[in-house]
């Protein structure tokens, strides 16, 4: 017989009289699921514990019967908080208590986009278009110029020109050249209207001069007509104008000269009525 409180068992060394499979109730060890469940009826006993290799689980029988009813015995681990799955495996859902979502990529990061959430998104460049510059932070345009729009299309030759305090458009580039003053027409064609301030006016011809008709205008206008003709001889020798030049009264001369009496007679004078009586001899009057 055994000793008091110990099995029956061979000598040291010898196999078991028994295993674990043979007792009612207690702990048993089984290979599958399948195994387990087909544990003899007269072998179950409610809350005994079976270990299965297959799923390297623990499970308490709940319910005698053919298959009996067990389950899984806790492993001292349970996911929450951040983490999700079971005692033996777990997913990160959440970091410090921020929800996230979204499928990562390669080079994708977590953008939060709340104070509780967050999603994979590409890495930022670290650059953000603004200001006088519009679009990505790969691809820029200059949409403005210190502060002021431009707007239009350049062409060749064309300049920025300001059109507000806020605003510039591509314009035509100016000659640099306004006519003015004297000056009328374009940057590339000009006509003298003035001459010194004064207007000129008129059509010229040949033989025309600029005549001023007052201190701000003047006039092209034809020359004074040259008297010619036949009516009167005569020849003064000694005769002298007012210059003291020699006069040769020899000419004929008719037509638009005025007359004036002088001493009784009528007398022209290198071309001009005088009123000095002329001296000499030789020469007769009408």
């Amino acid at each position: 017989m055994a000793a008091p409180g110990y099995g029956l068992t061979r000598a040291v060394g010898a196999f078991p009289l028994w295993e674990d499979v043979d007792f009612l109730g207690g702990f048993q060890v089984q290979p599958t699921s399948a195994a387990r469940d087909a544990i003899p009826l007269l072998n179950q006993k409610v809350g005994m514990t079976c270990y299965v290799i297959e799923t390297t689980t623990t499970y308490r029988l709940t319910a005698t019967g053919s298959p009996g009813t067990w389950a899984a015995l806790p492993s001292g681990f349970t996911a929450g908080g951040d983490l999700g799955g079971s005692s033996t495996s777990q997913s990160v859902l959440k970091v410090n208590g921020v929800a996230i979502s979204g499928t990562p990529s390669a080079g994708y990061q977590l953008v939060a986009s709340s104070a509780s959430a967050a999603a994979w998104a590409p890495a930022p460049s670290g650059f953000t278009a603004g200001g006088d510059l519009s679009g990505t932070s790969t691809s820029q345009t200059v949409a403005k110029v210190n502060g002021i729009a431009v707007s239009g299309t350049p062409a060749a030759g064309y300049v920025l020109t300001a059109t507000g305090t806020t605003a510039a458009t591509w314009q035509t580039a100016p000659s640099g050249f306004t006519a003015g003053g004297d000056l009328s027409g374009s940057s590339t064609s000009q006509t003298v209207v003035k001459v010194n301030g004064v207007a000129v006016s008129g059509t010229a011809a040949a033989g025309y001069s600029l005549l001023a008709t007052s201190a701000v205008a003047a006039a092209w206008t034809a020359p004074a007509a040259t008297p010619t003709g036949t009516g009167f001889t005569h020849y003064v020798a000694g005769v002298r104008d007012a210059a003291a030049k020699l006069v040769d009264l020899t000419a004929d001369v008719t037509n638009a000269l005025p007359v004036a009496s002088v001493s009784g007679f009528n007398t022209a004078v290198d071309g001009r009525i005088t009123n000095a009586i002329p001296t000499g001899t030789g020469f007769s009057h009408i």
